[in-house]
């Protein structure tokens, strides 16, 4: 999926924060196929102590400046929400919009 780049970790919502700021606006492929990777990297280091919660929400506040609604993200929200909530996340609000698809560049912040 990667082509042979190393998009571990929180890498693909730097990237996708890279193009976004670099004025990248109608490539969401791009931006579907960097949710999937961080979809995939959010079940895959889920419960390590080295990813913490923090990690987990720079990475969804990234994908959130990319402005991009499509299932790929929503789906890369809800794992992250789902993340959170096994990590102890106490913010409610902020789960339920991960899980629900509602998060955003907008949304109320913790």
């Amino acid at each position: 999926m990667t082509l042979g780049s190393d998009l571990r970790g929180r890498r693909s919502a730097d990237a996708a924060f890279q193009l976004a700021l670099s004025g990248v606006q109608h490539s969401s492929h791009i931006f579907n196929a960097l949710a999937d990777i961080c979809s995939h990297e959010l079940k895959r280091a889920a419960l390590r102590s080295s990813f913490s919660e923090r990690i987990v929400l720079q990475m969804i506040e990234k994908f959130a400046i990319c402005g991009v609604k499509s299932p790929s993200i929503l789906q890369m929200y809800h794992t992250a929400g789902l993340c959170l909530e096994k990590k102890g996340s106490s913010d409610e609000f902020l789960l339920d919009s991960l899980k629900n698809g509602d998060f955003g560049l907008k949304s109320d912040r913790p």
